[in-house]
C-alpha cells in the first residue's frame, strides 16, 4: 500500500492558503464571514482538516464554518462535541438529517450503491438519526445568532412533503433563549455578615 509522499499534504494546505487569503481579506474589508461547509470529499472535511486550514491562513477571523451534522453522521464523527470545539466559528447551520446503518458488506464509503441502498444516506429532517434537540440546545447555549436553514436531500420522501414538514420541524426546534435564570424569583441580596457567621468565621 502506497503512503502519502512526504510534504504533500502540507504543500496542499499552503496552496489553499495562497488561494483563499486574498478572498478572506476582501471579505474582511466588507465585514462578511466566509463559511466553509465541512464536507466529505472536500479539502476541509472534519475538525482536524479545518484546524490545518485555519493554521495555514493564520487563524483568519473570517474563516468560519457552515455546520451540517448530516456530513458528520456519514463519517461517524461526534457532531455534538464538534459544536463545543468550534461554536465560536460556526456562523451558518444546515438542518439536514442522515442515518448510518453499516452492514457486513458496506460502511462509510457506501460500496458504490444507490442512495437508497447505502449504509449512510441523507434523510428528511426528523426521519434520520440526528439529535436535533441537543444541537439546537447547544447552539442556544453558545448564543448562535445565525439562521437555521433547511438543506433538503432525502432518498425516500417526496420533496414537497419534505419541505412542508421540514419548515415545521425547524420551527418546533427553535429555542427562544431566556433572559433570566429559572430560579430568579428566589434571588436575595448577599449578606456577608450572615454568610461569615454560617461559616463559623
Amino acid at each position: 500500500m502506497a503512503s502519502t509522499p512526504p510534504g504533500l499534504i502540507e504543500e496542499g494546505f499552503k496552496e489553499l492558503a495562497n488561494r483563499w487569503l486574498p478572498i478572506l481579506n476582501e471579505f474582511d474589508k466588507n465585514g462578511v464571514d466566509v463559511c466553509y461547509e465541512i464536507h466529505p470529499g472536500e479539502d476541509l472535511f472534519d475538525g482536524e482538516t479545518y484546524e490545518m486550514f485555519l493554521k495555514a491562513v493564520n487563524n483568519h477571523q473570517r474563516a468560519c464554518i457552515l455546520y451540517d451534522p448530516s456530513h458528520f453522521v456519514l463519517q461517524q464523527l461526534d457532531y455534538i462535541q464538534y459544536i463545543d470545539f468550534y461554536h465560536e466559528r460556526i456562523k451558518a447551520f444546515h438542518v439536514k438529517d442522515a442515518e448510518f446503518n453499516p452492514t457486513g458488506k458496506q460502511g462509510t464509503f457506501g460500496g458504490y450503491q444507490s442512495w437508497v441502498n447505502r449504509a449512510g444516506r441523507y434523510r428528511s429532517p426528523g426521519d434520520g438519526q440526528i439529535d436535533f434537540k441537543t444541537i439546537f440546545s447547544k447552539l442556544a447555549q453558545y448564543d448562535y445568532k445565525g439562521w437555521a436553514v433547511m438543506e433538503w436531500e432525502c432518498c425516500l420522501k417526496n420533496q414537497e412533503d419534505g419541505a412542508r414538514e421540514g419548515a415545521e420541524f425547524i420551527k418546533k426546534h427553535i429555542i427562544k433563549v431566556t433572559d433570566k435564570a429559572f430560579d430568579d424569583f428566589a434571588a436575595v441580596e448577599t449578606n456577608t455578615q450572615l454568610n461569615r457567621k454560617n461559616l463559623g468565621l
